[in-house]
């Protein structure tokens, strides 16, 4: 199994992924200095946080030319919740501020009309093209074992879905994958069993 480097936005609580990651025997390295970034095949961006603050801390510490040389690399970038959020191109939320542009697509809040916001809970997968050779293969969409917590979400290009939920009579982005770069609106760490296949099935991507 490969080393994964998480990727420090200065936003988002990494300990229950770190915890997840040690738990299951996964090597790992924080990446404080983007100069890192070349070292690794696998990197995840980890969820929680504004979107805004996130991209500015990319910014300000040349990360983002990092990453964009790792994408064209081909290697393989994984993320999740608010990392998912930064793949697309822009979002609204506290204003609009642009995203890393690997996935085309906005970030938008949900509805609130009648609709609990933000959502917070357990949701079932719909299978949007297949889960074949993706992080998703061996999951079970029957299991509604996938857990969200979120107010945004990916309107992301139609080609790059992988997978939706039903929240209410909404139908929302779950996975979007595009090539060597994916994203995950849940946390797979907090996903059970579920959640350890898809890092297992992204750390064995080559």
């Amino acid at each position: 199994m490969n080393k994964v480097g998480i990727i420090q936005t200065k936003t988002s609580n990494i300990f229950s992924l770190i915890r997840y990651l040690e738990y299951n025997n996964v090597e790992y390295k924080i990446i404080d200095d983007a100069k890192d970034i070349k070292n690794f095949g696998h990197l995840i961006i980890p969820g929680v946080g504004s979107f805004g603050s996130a991209m500015k801390y990319l910014k300000l510490t040349n990360t983002i030319e990092k990453l964009n040389d790792f994408v064209k690399n081909g290697k393989y970038l994984l993320g999740i919740c608010l990392g998912a959020q930064l793949l697309l191109e822009q979002s609204e939320e506290f204003g609009y501020h642009d995203g890393l542009g690997y996935i085309a697509g906005q970030v938008i809040k949900i509805p609130d009309k009648k609709l609990r916001v933000p959502h917070v809970g357990w949701s079932k997968l719909i299978k949007s093209k297949s889960w074949e050779n993706s992080v998703l293969s061996k999951t079970n969409e029957n299991l509604e074992n996938f857990y969200f917590t979120h107010s945004y979400y990916c309107n992301a290009n139609k080609e790059s879905i992988l997978a939706e939920f039903q929240y209410f009579n909404l139908k929302l982005v779950a996975a979007v994958q595009l090539n060597n770069v994916i994203g995950v609106q849940f946390h797979p760490e907090l996903s059970s069993s579920n959640g350890r296949n898809i890092f297992l099935n992204f750390l064995n991507l080559s």
